[in-house]
């Protein structure tokens, strides 16, 4: 669906992006994440031809962006909707007339326009709203009305650029609610540029994590916040401030897992004690997975490590404590 290789872009000597490398398959809903400057909008803006970029190729639905005429361009266009930060209504006009902007300047006929843009209405939920001028409208509705025009030549693809940073908690989750609703019902691939880590982990399937303009961590997201990367932790704020004595051992809960008493049978079957030191336990999706990190001793090590592996969960002891331990042999 969406091929990116080796895409780099640099304005006046500072490059915003190097080498950037993933694919989007169809159906996904693909999240880009990073702060503020590190270039996921500009990297979504050469998805439809917004921007140009120096060097690599994007290849969407078998085109190549930059190797596109402007007539070509235009045409691809009506197959990639995007969603703005700010709106980007016309002001002066209805929710109904945003929303049949773009179908009057492709020269649909009255009749298919207003079949459309009703449904569309519908679909998002304003037709309570159909006459409103958009500027008495709510952030939420104003957005309502965005996705929909978004939608109104039938893309098999949307973009969001940052469509919920400018909107509430409430609102922002029902916001994510229709869009996970609109690819389950319509099958459209949708890449979420966000800095916001609730947003990925609402509604993305996959994502990855831009810095300075290079991909730091990809793939599926509930891996990714389970096992997170060094790069991944600096961004969620996650910080293990763990015991230097005894050993650390991460526990991870899948899915599965979660629904189980795990912790207090590992502790009355074993007739062992240890202490909780960490944990985190998260909602993506529709499913709740996490870890937990307990400390223990020597003994009790060996008989939890050995209850995990006769059940299949996964686990890992800290190295950060492997390594002070080792270099504290090293130095006796």
């Amino acid at each position: 669906m969406i091929k990116v290789s080796g895409i780099s872009k640099s304005f006046s000597n500072v490059k915003v992006l190097s080498d950037v490398s993933f694919t989007v398959d169809e159906g996904d809903i693909y999240g880009v994440i990073g702060h503020s400057g590190a270039g996921k909008s500009t990297l979504l803006r050469c998805f439809n031809g917004l921007e140009t970029y120096d060097a690599g190729t994007i290849n969407i639905m078998g085109k190549v962006v930059n190797e596109l005429s402007r007539k070509e361009l235009r045409e691809f266009r009506k197959d990639v909707g995007i969603i703005f930060q700010s709106f980007n209504l016309i002001n002066s006009k209805n929710v109904f007339d945003n929303i049949a902007f773009p179908l009057e300047v492709w020269g649909h006929d009255k009749s298919y326009i207003k079949e459309r843009v009703d449904s569309l209405i519908d679909l998002v939920g304003l037709n309570d709203k159909v006459k409103t001028n958009v500027k008495q409208l709510s952030g939420g509705q104003k957005q309502r009305v965005g996705i929909a025009r978004a939608l109104a030549l039938n893309p098999k693809i949307l973009l969001c650029d940052e469509a919920t940073s400018a909107l509430d908690p409430k609102t922002t989750k029902s916001i994510l609610q229709l869009l996970r609703d609109i690819n389950n019902k319509f099958n459209i691939t949708i890449v979420v540029v966000t800095h916001q880590m609730e947003v990925v982990k609402e509604i993305c399937n996959k994502f990855i994590l831009l810095e300075g303009g290079k991909i730091k961590s990809h793939g599926f997201t509930d891996e990714l916040f389970i096992k997170p990367t060094k790069e991944m932790k600096i961004l969620i704020g996650e910080e293990e401030l763990l015991p230097i004595t005894g050993y650390n051992i991460k526990i991870f809960f899948t899915k599965e897992i979660t629904q189980s008493c795990l912790i207090t049978s590992l502790a009355r079957q074993l007739d062992i004690d240890f202490s909780i030191v960490w944990g985190r336990l998260e909602k993506f999706r529709d499913s709740v997975m996490g870890s937990l990190i307990i400390n223990t001793n020597e003994e009790n090590k060996i008989k939890i490590l050995k209850y995990l592996d006769e059940r299949s969960i996964e686990w890992e002891i800290d190295s950060d404590l492997i390594q002070i331990e080792n270099q504290n042999e090293d130095s006796k």
